[in-house]
């Protein structure tokens, strides 16, 4: 088997059938396979996919997290390569085998891959750079901020940079390849230990290529692959509160990670000043800005 296409789905019907088409009507010149985890969908996901004959189903009794259940399917994988692919992405050309031809014509370079990303506002993505401490602070005070200017001026919130790219002819060297498309050696991830399960969902890629990155482990962005990426739709119906919980979980967990002790504990005590007032005047309730709160001092 040449490539291994995981797909993680929680209660994104639709959209995984739709990628998962795309995928068999895009993809030839190569052996591949597409295994889908799902994590505990509540609707009628597992059954719908059950009737389809290509692909390899793992039905998850639970939820475990996004990077658990790529762990999950990547134990399942019998490709020499691993393609991570987000549900709410469609590939628009034969992007797997521009990817496999492009590892494979470059055997002594330990690389992970990802391709152009074509966002719904037609703008182009796939790349993020890694998060500091202080660019952390940055962007929490930026929005902070911009909510005081938008209540009175209606003004928009800054939103996550998930990274612009300009086209290019060559694969271009960056920080993190988007987790939404993500091709790898199979021994690499296997070597890496895969993703770090504390990460439930968000930087867990990022936390991954981080790793990697430290061990001399190229990410580059080939321009070749073309997919459409429905941002933040395969997160399914998960509450905005939810969303906002554990994305700060997760953005803190790799900070704490990746950095010393000490400016950590001093970043800690500015980012609490900084989100606390945001987080109090979110449109959640006291209840869920509560448990917004105790995040902020775990």
């Amino acid at each position: 088997m040449d490539v291994s296409i995981v797909i993680v789905n929680y209660n994104t019907r639709q959209k995984t059938a739709d990628c998962i088409a795309s995928i068999f009507a895009q993809t030839t010149g190569l052996d591949f396979e597409v295994i889908v985890v799902d994590n505990a969908s509540t609707d009628d996901s597992v059954k719908c996919l059950r009737q389809d004959s290509r692909i390899t189903l793992v039905a998850h009794p639970t939820n475990p997290g996004f990077g658990t259940a790529n762990n999950i399917g990547a134990q399942q994988a019998a490709g020499k390569y691993l393609f991570f692919l987000n549900s709410d992405t469609l590939l628009l050309n034969n992007a797997v085998k521009c990817f496999f031809d492009y590892a494979e014509a470059h055997p002594d370079r330990e690389m992970v891959c990802g391709g152009v990303l074509q966002n719904a506002d037609g703008s182009e993505g796939g790349t993020v750079g890694f998060p500091t401490l202080a660019g952390t602070l940055k962007w929490a005070s930026s929005c902070h901020i911009r909510w005081l200017f938008r209540r009175t001026l209606g003004l928009s919130a800054p939103a996550y940079d998930y990274g612009r790219v300009k086209s290019a002819t060559d694969a271009v060297p960056v920080d993190v390849v988007s987790g939404a498309a993500l091709f790898m050696p199979k021994r690499l991830f296997d070597a890496c230990r895969g993703f770090d399960p504390r990460f439930f969902m968000y930087f867990e890629e990022t936390d991954l290529q981080k790793r990697l990155a430290d061990q001399g482990v190229e990410r580059l962005l080939l321009p070749d692959p073309k997919i459409f990426h429905a941002i933040g739709a395969s997160a399914g119906k998960v509450k905005p509160f939810l969303l906002e919980k554990i994305s700060t979980e997760s953005l803190l967990l790799y900070l704490r990670k990746h950095n010393r002790i000490e400016p950590y504990v001093f970043f800690r005590i500015l980012y609490f000043a900084v989100r606390l007032p945001i987080f109090l005047l979110k449109p959640f309730s006291w209840r869920d800005k509560a448990a917004l709160v105790r995040t902020l001092v775990r």
